[in-house]
Parts: C-alpha cells; structure tokens; sequence
C-alpha cells in the first residue's frame, strides 16, 4: 500500500541518509545490514525455488567482501573470490547429496558475487574523494527513477515491457523513470557541486543510471520469477524485502563506481 510505503521511507531514508553524512564506521554497518538482509532473502528465494545454497558459508563470505572493500592490499580481494569459488566445492565434498550439488554450489556462489561483491563498492565508491556526495547522487538518482517509474507507469502505462518477467512494467513508466533519473542526477549534482565536473559527464551518467536502475530491477523479478514469487521478502513494510528496495542500487552503484574512477 502506498501509505506504508511512504512510511518506510519517511522512516528508513533519515537513517540511511546520516550514515552516509557520517561515514565510517556506521557507513559500513549500515551497508552490511543490507547486505546480511539481501543475502538471507536470495538464499531464501533459491530453497523456494527447490535448491539448497550453504546459507551460513555463503553469508559468511558475503559480508567479507564489505570487510575486505577496506583493505588497500588487492591480494585479499583475489584470495576471497578463490576462496568463494573453492570453499563451497569443498562444503559439496564434506557432505554430499546424491542430486544438486551444482546447483547448490552455483545458488551460494551467485549469491555471494550478486550480493557482497556488487554491494561491496558502495564502501568502495565512499572512501573516494567526494565519495560522500557521489554516493548521495547514486543513492537519490536511483529512488527518483524508481519513484517517477512507478507514477508514470501508473498514470500512463499500457504497453508492457517484460510481461514474462514483471508484468507490471511499462514502457511509459520506464520512460518515466529515465527522466527522473537524469533531471536527478543534474540537480543531486548542482547541490552537491559535482557539475564541477562538466555536464558531459553528469547528464549521460543520469541516463546511464535510468537503464542499470531499471534493469536490476528486472534482473531480481527474473530471480523471483524462478522462485515464483512477488516478493523477496516483508522486512520493509509497503516495499517488500530488502533485497526487492537493492535490486536498482547493486547495478547503479557499480555503474556509478566505475565511471567516477574512469572518467571523473
């Protein structure tokens, strides 16, 4: 209902907002909460789907990869994808199943590099220069696409984009949320003073954010879709699962990310 979800907005946004001001450590906590949460509900979503993932292996290894974002030595970051590549093989070997296993194996491995290694550059994008600001565009350039798409789609939606996968989705509300996306990310950027870097770069990172925002979405509704369910989960009141309000952010923040250190 569209009350609850104002109310979870109202309620979660302050919270999000003054870790982000803040930063370390209570960034990082923040950032691992959603990530524990995201981790659970994916895991949850594959036991409905009929596999079995290694829910604590895998929820281990998830959260250090936001414990690992700190470190300047690279090697720790090899060493954990051999580690997520190798110790579930070994967890199948330990205890095996007469059907499954790669499944098994694959669910826990995507689940880790899906959740922790994608939501790992949040700490990464924060601890750049400016990290703050640009995690704030990342951050409210994301809820305004999805927010303009939801209304738009509401209002004027009637072709279906990907009925197979979300029903619901539009191709007005999609176009909606593009705009939003990039009237966003011009003004977040004219508060913050990160036009400084040119509007070449700051109007097509908006449009870019319009199309990684809305595919994240349908990337997750495709997970769903697999578990035939419409929810990830029922933590956020009006929203659903946490990992159904990350969906749009695990694309855009790495997209977000990359484009700082390449191009800005």
């Amino acid at each position: 209902m569209l009350w609850q979800r104002v109310i979870s907005a109202l309620f979660l946004l302050p919270i999000i907002g003054a870790a982000v001001w803040f930063g370390e450590p209570w960034f990082s906590i923040a950032v691992a909460v959603f990530v524990f949460l995201g981790i659970i509900e994916f895991y949850r979503l594959a036991s409905i789907a009929g596999w079995r993932p290694f829910l604590f292996l895998g929820t281990l290894l998830t959260l250090l990869f936001v414990l690992d974002a700190h470190s300047d030595d690279e090697r720790t970051t090899s060493l954990l994808i051999t580690g997520v590549v190798v110790l579930p093989l070994i967890r199948c070997l330990l205890y095996p199943t007469k059907r499954n296993a790669l499944m098994n194996w694959t669910w826990t491995i995507g689940g880790v590099l899906y959740i922790g290694w994608m939501m790992s550059h949040f700490v990464f994008l924060r601890e750049l220069d400016e990290g703050r600001d640009w995690v704030f565009l990342a951050l409210l350039t994301t809820f305004a696409c999805d927010t303009s798409a939801y209304f738009v789609g509401r209002a004027f939606g009637k072709h279906r984009m990907a009925p197979m996968v979300s029903p619901g989705k539009t191709w007005e509300g999609a176009a909606g949320g593009l705009i939003g996306a990039i009237v966003a990310t011009v003004a977040v950027a004219i508060v913050t003073e990160l036009d400084d870097v040119g509007y070449h770069l700051i109007i097509p990172l908006g449009f870019l954010i319009g199309i990684f925002a809305q595919l994240g979405d349908l990337a997750e509704s495709t997970i769903k879709r697999s578990a035939e369910i419409k929810e990830a989960g029922s933590v956020i009141p009006g929203h659903g699962g946490a990992l159904d309000r990350l969906d749009s952010l695990i694309f855009v923040i790495v997209l977000v990310y990359y484009w700082v250190i390449w191009l800005v």
